[in-house]
């Protein structure tokens, strides 16, 4: 008598689960792309949206995520840098943002992270989460350069020449 009851009872469970499964009532919007893109690693949600790279604090390694801008603001260098930086822990200090016709030149204070404070993993996740983000959302930025004064970068642990360019498509 048991083992009927207990079959009953899932038999039910099943029934209620794939009535409450059937159909569709999930709005739908004509601004939200529906189908996948090219590459599945990136998601588009809107036309204010950009996909930025964040530190995962545990593993220190750099995670795509989606940032959705308000209406009307571009997403140009400054504002992608910004929405970065925003999400880290550190206080990073960004002096100058150069842009050419094919790269961008971010210049950090000698005197905060990544240049200072951080670990070296840390600084390369920070430098990393940024180039990676105007790589991926400037179409066209095809490198990315780093300075903390005129000759280059140069930090506790790291250090290349101005024309060294620290990531590139």
């Amino acid at each position: 008598m048991k083992k009927c009851f207990v079959c009953f009872v899932i038999l039910i469970m099943y029934a209620v689960l794939f009535a409450g499964c059937s159909g569709s009532d999930l709005p739908t919007s004509p601004d939200i792309y529906t189908s996948a893109p090219d590459d599945e690693t990136d998601v588009v949600v809107d036309d204010t949206s950009i996909t930025i790279y964040t530190i995962d604090y545990n593993s220190l390694e750099c995670v795509p995520t989606v940032s959705v801008l308000e209406k009307g603001v571009k997403a140009d260098a400054n504002r992608i840098i910004e929405e970065v930086i925003v999400n880290f822990k550190e206080e990073v200090r960004v002096t100058n943002i150069t842009q050419t016709k094919d790269s961008i030149t971010v210049t950090f204070s000698d005197e905060a992270a990544p240049a200072m404070k951080v670990s070296e993993e840390m600084e390369f996740a920070m430098l990393d989460c940024i180039a990676y983000s105007l790589l991926d959302n400037l179409d066209y930025c095809n490198e990315v350069y780093f300075k903390t004064n005129e000759d280059g970068y140069s930090s506790t642990y790291n250090s290349w020449a101005h024309n060294e360019p620290y990531a590139s498509k």
